[in-house]
Protein backbone atom coordinates (compact mmCIF):
# COMPACT_ATOMS: atom_id res chain seq x y z
CA UNK A 1 0.00 0.00 0.00
CA UNK A 2 0.99 3.44 -1.07
CA UNK A 3 0.82 5.97 2.27
CA UNK A 4 -0.28 9.55 1.38
CA UNK A 5 2.43 12.05 0.50
CA UNK A 6 3.86 14.49 4.04
CA UNK A 7 3.77 17.95 4.12
CA UNK A 8 6.66 18.22 1.84
CA UNK A 9 4.83 16.26 -1.01
CA UNK A 10 7.23 13.19 -0.11
CA UNK A 11 6.50 9.62 0.39
CA UNK A 12 6.92 9.16 4.12
CA UNK A 13 10.43 7.44 5.30
CA UNK A 14 10.54 3.57 3.83
CA UNK A 15 10.09 1.28 0.83
CA UNK A 16 6.69 0.78 0.15
CA UNK A 17 6.08 -2.47 -1.80
CA UNK A 18 3.28 -2.08 -4.03
CA UNK A 19 2.30 -3.29 -7.56
CA UNK A 20 2.45 -1.19 -10.53
CA UNK A 21 -0.51 -0.91 -11.22
CA UNK A 22 -1.06 0.40 -7.82
CA UNK A 23 2.01 2.92 -8.83
CA UNK A 24 0.29 4.04 -11.94
CA UNK A 25 -3.52 4.81 -10.17
CA UNK A 26 -1.49 6.77 -7.61
CA UNK A 27 1.00 8.23 -9.85
CA UNK A 28 -0.22 8.90 -12.87
CA UNK A 29 -2.43 11.47 -12.47
CA UNK A 30 -2.02 14.21 -15.54
CA UNK A 31 -1.01 14.01 -19.15
CA UNK A 32 2.59 14.57 -18.28
CA UNK A 33 2.59 11.88 -15.38
CA UNK A 34 0.76 9.17 -18.00
CA UNK A 35 3.52 9.68 -20.79
CA UNK A 36 6.16 8.87 -18.29
CA UNK A 37 4.23 6.39 -17.23
CA UNK A 38 4.10 4.85 -20.41
CA UNK A 39 7.45 5.02 -21.54
CA UNK A 40 8.31 2.99 -18.14
CA UNK A 41 6.25 0.55 -19.45
CA UNK A 42 7.84 0.32 -22.75
CA UNK A 43 10.92 0.45 -20.86
CA UNK A 44 9.86 -2.27 -18.42
CA UNK A 45 8.71 -4.58 -21.07
CA UNK A 46 11.75 -3.66 -23.32
CA UNK A 47 14.88 -3.72 -21.63
CA UNK A 48 14.56 -5.16 -17.43
CA UNK A 49 14.36 -8.86 -19.56
CA UNK A 50 17.80 -7.99 -20.80
CA UNK A 51 18.81 -7.59 -17.43
CA UNK A 52 20.30 -10.94 -15.79
CA UNK A 53 18.83 -11.41 -12.36
CA UNK A 54 16.42 -8.45 -11.21
CA UNK A 55 14.48 -9.40 -8.50
CA UNK A 56 12.67 -5.81 -8.08
CA UNK A 57 12.17 -2.66 -9.05
CA UNK A 58 12.20 0.70 -7.18
CA UNK A 59 10.64 3.62 -9.00
CA UNK A 60 11.57 6.97 -7.22
CA UNK A 61 12.44 10.67 -8.11
CA UNK A 62 10.35 13.69 -8.31
CA UNK A 63 7.34 11.37 -10.00
CA UNK A 64 6.96 10.04 -6.62
CA UNK A 65 6.19 13.48 -4.90
CA UNK A 66 3.64 16.12 -5.24
CA UNK A 67 5.32 17.75 -8.23
CA UNK A 68 3.48 18.50 -10.93
CA UNK A 69 5.58 17.96 -14.08
CA UNK A 70 8.48 15.30 -13.39
CA UNK A 71 10.71 15.28 -16.04
CA UNK A 72 11.07 11.40 -15.25
CA UNK A 73 11.10 8.44 -13.44
CA UNK A 74 13.95 6.80 -11.26
CA UNK A 75 14.62 2.92 -11.68
CA UNK A 76 16.44 0.74 -9.94
CA UNK A 77 17.06 -2.89 -11.04
CA UNK A 78 17.70 -4.34 -8.15
CA UNK A 79 20.06 -7.57 -8.60
CA UNK A 80 20.44 -8.30 -5.02
CA UNK A 81 19.28 -12.20 -5.51
CA UNK A 82 22.19 -12.54 -8.31
CA UNK A 83 24.57 -13.92 -5.51
CA UNK A 84 28.03 -14.36 -6.83
CA UNK A 85 27.41 -13.04 -10.87
CA UNK A 86 29.38 -10.13 -11.66
CA UNK A 87 26.96 -7.14 -12.19
CA UNK A 88 29.43 -5.76 -14.66
CA UNK A 89 27.17 -6.26 -17.98
CA UNK A 90 24.45 -4.77 -15.94
CA UNK A 91 26.26 -1.90 -14.85
CA UNK A 92 27.47 -1.00 -17.96
CA UNK A 93 23.68 -1.96 -19.63
CA UNK A 94 22.77 0.86 -17.23
CA UNK A 95 25.46 3.11 -17.73
CA UNK A 96 26.50 3.34 -21.57
CA UNK A 97 22.32 3.71 -22.34
CA UNK A 98 21.31 6.09 -19.88
CA UNK A 99 21.01 9.29 -21.26
CA UNK A 100 19.27 7.13 -24.64
CA UNK A 101 16.45 5.36 -21.78
CA UNK A 102 16.13 9.09 -20.32
CA UNK A 103 15.27 10.41 -23.87
CA UNK A 104 13.44 7.42 -25.77
CA UNK A 105 11.20 6.60 -22.55
CA UNK A 106 11.86 9.47 -19.76
CA UNK A 107 13.59 6.50 -17.56
CA UNK A 108 16.73 6.84 -15.88
CA UNK A 109 17.71 3.68 -14.82
CA UNK A 110 20.18 2.78 -12.02
CA UNK A 111 21.70 -1.09 -11.14
CA UNK A 112 21.60 -2.14 -7.15
CA UNK A 113 24.01 -4.89 -6.61
CA UNK A 114 25.15 -6.20 -3.05
CA UNK A 115 28.90 -6.08 -4.39
CA UNK A 116 28.86 -2.48 -5.10
CA UNK A 117 30.19 0.08 -3.00
CA UNK A 118 26.64 2.67 -2.94
CA UNK A 119 23.52 0.83 -2.06
CA UNK A 120 21.49 3.15 -4.24
CA UNK A 121 17.83 1.96 -2.68
CA UNK A 122 19.79 3.28 0.71
CA UNK A 123 21.07 6.51 -1.19
CA UNK A 124 17.63 7.21 -3.14
CA UNK A 125 15.97 7.58 0.44
CA UNK A 126 17.50 10.45 0.65
CA UNK A 127 15.80 14.00 -0.82
CA UNK A 128 18.99 15.18 -2.48
CA UNK A 129 20.56 17.88 -3.45
CA UNK A 130 17.73 18.96 -6.48
CA UNK A 131 14.82 18.29 -4.49
CA UNK A 132 16.30 19.54 -1.47
CA UNK A 133 16.93 22.85 -3.28
CA UNK A 134 13.35 23.00 -4.40
CA UNK A 135 11.76 21.96 -1.02
CA UNK A 136 14.11 23.85 1.04
CA UNK A 137 15.56 20.46 3.25
CA UNK A 138 18.52 19.37 3.72
CA UNK A 139 19.84 16.68 0.89
CA UNK A 140 19.85 13.53 3.73
CA UNK A 141 16.59 14.55 4.71
CA UNK A 142 14.79 11.03 4.68
CA UNK A 143 11.75 9.94 2.34
CA UNK A 144 10.50 6.83 1.14
CA UNK A 145 10.27 4.62 -2.22
CA UNK A 146 8.45 2.48 -3.77
CA UNK A 147 9.82 -1.04 -4.83
CA UNK A 148 7.71 -3.43 -7.60
CA UNK A 149 8.14 -6.42 -9.25
CA UNK A 150 8.40 -6.18 -12.47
Amino acid sequence: MIPELDQHGLLPPGVWHCTLTEAQSRFATTAHRRDLWRGLGQFIATHVPQVPGVVALYIDGSYTTSKPAPADIDVIADLADLQGADPLAAILHAKLRRAEFRQIYGVDFWVRHPELPLDLAKTFQQVGDKQASRLGLHPTHPKGILRVRP
